[in-house]
């Protein structure tokens, strides 16, 4: 579970759907926003819909694996961001291992999270 202040609620997808700022990944869509407030903390939010899988217990999973991945990086994510992962059903053919190497390398490639080789 990720730490309530890390949390990205509700009211704010609606303006995060609306955004232009996304990639599209084959496993998933990461819409992202930029905020401009004095004191940011980087929130995040996973939707995994039912087009994914009709069983919650397989839907849950995902969310968890996602969390993880994000939460195991949190100290290196930048602070000024709000995003929003969509899964796609393609998802359900992969691993852990190659959930967490895909989103660590797509969020390096929006300059989201740090990349530990060049920044120590």
């Amino acid at each position: 579970m990720l730490p309530s202040k890390n949390r990205l609620p509700g009211p704010c997808f609606q303006e995060l759907l609306k955004s232009t700022n996304n990639y599209h990944h084959p496993f998933f869509t990461i819409k992202f926003k930029k905020k401009l407030t004095p004191k940011p903390v980087f929130r995040a939010a996973i939707v995994v819909s039912t087009k994914v899988s009709k069983k919650a217990v397989v839907r849950n999973r995902f969310k968890r694996l996602l969390r993880q991945v994000i939460k195991n990086n949190l100290s290196s994510l930048h602070p000024s961001y709000d995003l929003l992962i969509l899964t796609k059903p393609s998802i359900i053919n992969i691993s852990f291992s190659q959930i967490n190497k895909d989103l660590k390398s797509t969020l390096i490639r929006l300059k989201i999270l740090k990349n530990e080789k060049n920044n120590p």
